[in-house]
């Protein structure tokens, strides 16, 4: 989303500085008050009992890389995304530019122009490639830094948010933006099949989940859809202001926006969770870090990974949110006057990679030999799946590829 009229300082975002958060006269004491309507208590630290986390190869996350990316000197970067395929980071920045990164080294693999002037609003991986969703236009490239297709149509105006369906519609892509109708799209015809009427607050963000297509809006909505109709069937008003971010996963909807105070946004002070077996509002978890940004980290239940826009961040329990700090807050190592624009979980939970507005990556990971997938596959011509390459294999495929490679 394109936050660009909200300020991040910590005045703005209800932060105070010391560590604690004041919710009172906060959104929250007025949304959601406790049983006997009095609202949740005011002030004072978050109580929890301290937790130390193992993650599955041992040890706690540290920054191993950071680099600044193609073009990072004059653009910041706009979308990350960790491959499901491959032993690739994606980074698109809003020059509209595209660079992968091969492994946890970060060492560049292919660099390519997407646009010239538009920026990369989104990124997604597939079996053929990389998606790249700019504001005008949908863009399909291989690994390799070869551009298959280029869709634009009339419907596609100020598009901010793509999402490829699982299981047997994974032929449908579906394509939001600050519009009345959500675009869908075919990727084995390579063609615009239908458009769906979403109301004029526009689709900013879409997740997938087994049973539903999420999208939230400018209000702070969220909407569950039948993935097959796409009819409505339920929604959440998660924030009285705007939607920053939300993640799906299991059982549980995750998120965290902005609240409309004396006409200025301001940033909400928790995290909200819905429970999709009851399609009802959980206890909200307040985090250690204002959250901006959200993701759940696959293969650690309800874990949640949140983040600040100044770089901090820190791991919560969704389904514990009366002892849901799992962890303190992480720093990533940027500036002062960076902030986080975006970031991803890799598949494996052993990685995660932040980009911010001064054109970085940081790489946190885990163990001594962290992977992005625990099964990921080399590219072959006939594209039958192989056994995972080695790092020594990932380097000589990187090596090979550099005819293809153009760079900016």
């Amino acid at each position: 989303m394109d936050f660009s009229a909200v300020q991040f300082g910590d005045e703005m975002l209800g932060y105070d500085g010391s560590n604690t958060f004041s919710e009172e006269g906060t959104a929250y004491a007025e949304m959601y008050g406790g049983e006997g309507g009095e609202g949740f208590p005011a002030g004072g630290e978050f109580a929890h009992d301290s937790q130390e986390v193992e993650f599955m190869n041992g040890g706690d996350y540290q920054e191993s890389q950071t680099v600044l990316v193609d073009g990072g000197d004059r653009f910041g970067v706009s979308a990350v995304t960790v491959d499901r395929k491959e032993e690739l980071v994606w980074m698109g920045n809003s020059g509209g530019h595209v660079t992968s990164y091969l492994s946890t080294e970060l060492m560049k693999y292919t660099s390519f122009q997407v646009h010239a002037t538009e920026e990369i609003r989104d990124l997604r991986s597939t079996d053929a490639g990389i998606l790249a969703l700019t504001p005008t236009s949908l863009n399909l490239w291989t690994r390799q830094g070869i551009p298959v297709f280029s869709h634009r149509s009339p419907q596609l105006e100020n598009m901010q948010c793509m999402l490829q369906l699982g299981g047997n519609f994974s032929h449908r892509l579906l394509l939001g933006g600050h519009q009345g109708s959500m675009v869908e799209y075919d990727l084995t015809r390579q063609e615009q099949t239908r458009c769906h009427q979403v109301g004029e607050q526009g689709c900013v963000i879409l997740r997938d989940h087994a049973r539903f297509v999420c999208h939230g809006d400018l209000t702070g909505r969220i909407v569950l859809h039948d993935p097959r109709t796409m009819r409505q069937e339920h929604y959440f008003q998660a924030h009285t202001g705007s939607l920053s971010d939300f993640d799906v996963l299991g059982n549980y909807i995750a998120t965290c926006g902005f609240s409309n105070r004396m006409g200025q946004m301001m940033g909400d002070q928790f995290v909200m969770v819905f429970d999709l077996r009851m399609m009802k509002l959980s206890l909200p978890l307040r985090a250690l870090v204002p959250p901006f940004l959200l993701r759940f980290v696959p293969g650690l239940s309800s874990c949640l990974a949140v983040v600040s826009p100044l770089g901090h961040w820190q791991l919560m329990d969704a389904g514990q949110p009366d002892n849901a700090i799992m962890s303190m807050s992480y720093q990533v190592n940027c500036s002062p006057e960076s902030v986080i624009t975006t970031f991803d979980v890799a598949s494996s939970s052993q990685a995660l990679v932040f980009g911010d507005n001064l054109g970085s990556l940081h790489l946190f990971s885990t163990g001594n030999k962290p992977t992005f997938n625990n099964f990921s596959q080399t590219e072959s011509r006939d594209r039958e799946p192989r056994p995972r390459a080695d790092e020594t294999s990932l380097r000589l495929v990187a090596l090979g590829a550099a005819d293809h490679v153009t760079r900016r």
